[in-house]
């Protein structure tokens, strides 16, 4: 079996469930899925990630984690090189696998692709999000690292994207082929009983999430009760506590705040219906929490999954389409219930571990030359 390395900064939180930072990505929960199922499959697994205090070297449901540095060290502007890069590349070089996969755009996509191209390993680029295949990606910072990342997606030695959007994106912008993997979760054994009655939403509280659409939508349909469930963004505080603040004081929307993972599911538990407001997503892991319990979502971005012709959750184009919507599934329970077996369906036969990891192996084989 060959040695995986995920290279995942943020992912020592979400692995452990230690959350003292308040930190859940969605690119760090596919790493921490595909992690653990493929250390359960006997895979050699390892995690690099920064250090959040914990010792170098623990391992965690057969994955060993090994430290960087931590989140702020070294001065600004001198520290992208040390200790950052110094310490990210003798990380990489410790742990000594046979290929290093990363996902989502940053500068560890070129970092980790130089490091691979001079000791001769291989690596693995997974996208999260449309946007990762842009050209000049607005999303990361710094141009030096929107350089590097494009450097990297041009000699990464595969890519792997979630849908044919990212796929076209890849073939026009960077004149390379991709895999399409799709994004896997593991379902809950069985969902909780209790009332269904609730339109939930899911995300880190960001512009581009657009979270005051929300609480539009809420004012649109005063009768419904809204859940709000969603930690800040450390760049964008203060749009945390303003959303917080509308939230509140709207009576039917219920404003949660950051909430770990392990607790997550409860609240799609309890949904019947799931929104979401982004601007643009890639495939969000939302989708994947609500379709494994037959929960419909209506969306303003198009994810692209399609049974036949049709699409697997709902698209809108407004925000009165939305909360007509809604209200539908809502209150009609023969369009509710088509809905919830179309999305079941759906996700039992392209979302399970055992048809997302089955894809990866044949990748992992290809590449390795097996």
């Amino acid at each position: 079996m060959p040695h995986i390395c995920f290279v995942a900064q943020y992912a020592y939180p979400l692995l452990t469930g230690d959350y003292t930072e308040q930190i859940l990505g969605g690119a760090e929960l596919q790493q921490v899925t595909l992690a653990r199922e493929l250390a359960s499959r006997e895979y050699r697994v390892s995690m690099i990630c920064l250090d959040f205090g914990q010792a170098d070297g623990i391992e965690v449901d057969g994955i060993t984690i090994h430290k960087t540095v931590r989140p702020n060290s070294g001065i600004p502007i001198f520290r992208f090189v040390h200790p950052r890069l110094t310490s990210l590349w003798s990380c990489l070089k410790r742990v000594d696998a046979d290929i290093y996969y990363t996902r989502t755009a940053s500068m560890l996509t070129g970092a980790v692709a130089a490091f691979a191209l001079f000791y001769k390993k291989k690596t693995v680029f997974a996208a999260a999000d449309n946007r990762d295949f842009s050209k000049h990606i607005s999303r990361i910072r710094h141009r030096r690292d929107r350089w590097i990342h494009e450097w990297g997606i041009r000699n990464t030695d595969k890519l792997v994207v979630q849908n044919r959007e990212q796929l076209a994106l890849c073939r026009r912008n960077f004149n390379r082929d991709a895999a399409i993997i799709e994004s896997c979760y593991s379902a809950p054994a069985a969902r909780s009983q209790g009332r269904r009655d609730t339109v939930l939403w899911v995300s880190t509280i960001r512009a581009l999430k657009r979270p005051d659409r929300l609480i539009a939508l809420a004012r649109l349909l005063p009768e419904r009760r809204f859940v709000m469930v969603g930690g800040g963004d450390k760049y964008e505080g203060q749009l945390f506590e303003e959303i917080k603040e509308m939230a509140e004081s709207e009576d039917n929307v219920d404003f949660i705040g950051f909430v770990p993972y392990s607790q997550i599911g409860l609240y799609f538990d309890k949904a019947r219906v799931f929104v979401n407001t982004s601007e643009t997503e890639g495939f969000p892991n939302t989708f994947l929490h609500s379709w494994a319990r037959a929960v419909p979502t209506v969306s303003f971005v198009d994810c692209a999954a399609r049974t036949g012709d049709r699409p697997v959750g709902y698209t809108v184009k407004s925000l009165d389409e939305m909360a007509g919507l809604v209200d539908r599934l809502i209150v009609d329970d023969a369009e509710y219930s088509r809905a919830g077996s179309r999305c079941s369906q759906y996700y039992r036969d392209n979302h399970t571990p055992q048809t997302v990891i089955r894809k990866y192996e044949n990748l992992f084989d290809e590449l390795l030359g097996q």
